[in-house]
């Protein structure tokens, strides 16, 4: 094939590709507060790890500057920028807020509550920073788990959970550690697994119910589970598990946190 015919069997795929891995990368300087000058001079202090990094460093400071161009030029704006936006106004004595409920003050504000705080970002403590200047008799209330904090990629970081101490004084730290999902078998068998890396959980349920282990070391699929599943053990072993319990008369129901699962 020519340059020309294979660039139009994979151009879909590589610009798919391409266009996810900048937008990813906007996302997290935009969250950094980072102009198109702070950018580069960052960029300008990293050491690249190969010559491919250093080319897509280069490519992407260049969109990134466009990007900022196009967002001045049309009156647009991301959810990043309306953050930074808000919170410079606010740093200048904007107090006052509309919305469809209700007009308010900032000045006004006795309780701050912040949810998924492993999740929180520079750019929401500017934003938090800037009304408690106004709301200084304000008391913050956050609620998170550092195990749940998947955020990283756009921008969060730990720092304002592990360190809450550092960024509000004075604070206190209260463990939630009743569990009221799961039994006592399952809550069990998570502090087995978590020992030593935090406060062990407690089952609100007395029901003990059970938990069984599956050994995928020792499980041999049968030539049509390889069929039809090539390459892939788990969902032979848990359409087997759903099977021998359904012919047993019993409900099955399937939890998952991840929808990448095979199948």
């Amino acid at each position: 094939l020519s340059d020309d015919e294979i660039w139009l069997k994979v151009k879909e795929r590589a610009i798919d590709r391409m266009t996810s891995i900048i937008v990813n990368f906007i996302q997290r300087v935009r969250k950094l507060s980072l102009s198109a000058t702070g950018l580069d001079e960052k960029i300008s202090e990293y050491e690249p790890v190969s010559e491919e990094e250093e080319h897509f460093l280069q490519l992407a400071s260049k969109v990134y500057k466009a990007y900022l161009h196009r967002i001045e030029t049309t009156g647009e704006d991301d959810f990043d920028g309306l953050l930074q936006k808000a919170a410079l106004l606010i740093q200048e004595g904007k107090t006052t807020f509309e919305r469809k409920s209700g007009n308010g003050n900032f000045t006004d504000l006795k309780f701050i509550l912040i949810d998924e705080y492993q999740d929180f970002t520079a750019l929401f403590y500017k934003l938090v920073s800037a009304i408690k200047q106004h709301a200084s008799n304000a008391n913050f209330f956050c609620v998170g788990d550092d195990w749940q904090a998947i955020n990283g990629f756009a921008g969060s970081d730990l720092e304002y959970f592990s360190d809450f101490g550092k960024y509000y004084q004075p604070s206190r730290k209260l463990e939630i550690t009743t569990n009221y999902r799961s039994l006592e078998s399952i809550v069990n068998t998570g502090n087995s697994l978590m020992k030593g890396l935090g406060t062990p959980a407690r089952a609100f349920s007395g029901n003990s119910g059970s938990v069984k282990l599956v050994d995928m070391d020792k499980f041999e699929p049968s030539p049509r589970e390889q069929s039809s599943f090539a390459g892939d053990h788990l969902t032979p072993v848990v359409l087997r598990l759903i099977q021998k319990n359904l012919a047993k008369g019993h409900n099955v129901v399937l939890l998952s946190r991840k929808n990448t699962l095979p199948w």
